[in-house]
């Protein structure tokens, strides 16, 4: 009995080190954030360009932008062509390290969350069709990566799928 408690014990570590890993995705990490984000235009109607730096800027992200310009490698924030009839917008943001992809993730979340509270009033008063994409923003982290969007159920869940896609190693 003395030999097979120990031998019981180092089984079961072994199984245990082995079957954590099942389940985890593994995501490349040497696409640059344009290069995601031109997959994910793949799969979404309209048109977009890229956001200028104004808008990339203190100005939205607040304390948040220097933690996000130091800990990525690149980041695209895409808005439709046609703004003046609706919110659709998404962010790519490819992290450096690992160790700051929460940080970076929080960081969009905040700036996400002040979107909503920003354009809701204004939303309601001018184009209602638009609130449920702000009821659905998404923060994705996928790796290294963390995307956003302001989009539509379908489109929303077609960019999730793209973006999984993409990224998968």
């Amino acid at each position: 009995m003395k030999k097979i408690f120990p031998c019981l014990l180092a089984l079961t570590l072994a199984l245990t080190l082995v079957l954590s890993g099942c389940g985890q995705d593994s995501y490349t990490t040497t696409l640059s954030a344009d290069k995601v984000a031109d997959k994910l235009l793949e799969v979404l109607s309209g048109r977009y360009h890229g956001a200028d730096a104004d808008y990339i800027s203190e100005s939205r992200f607040g304390a948040n932008y220097r933690d996000l310009t130091e800990k990525c490698y690149d980041h695209i924030i895409l808005l439709s062509d046609d703004e003046e009839t609706n919110i659709d917008q998404i962010g790519v943001f490819h992290v450096i390290n690992k160790s700051d992809v929460s940080g970076v993730a929080d960081a969009v979340t905040s700036f996400v969350e002040a979107e909503k509270l920003r354009l809701r009033d204004l939303l309601t008063s001018y184009n209602p069709g638009e609130l449920p994409k702000l009821d659905q923003a998404q923060v994705k982290v996928c790796g290294t990566y963390v995307f956003y969007s302001f989009l539509s159920e379908a489109e929303t869940s077609a960019a999730i799928t793209a973006l999984e896609q993409t990224l998968r190693a």
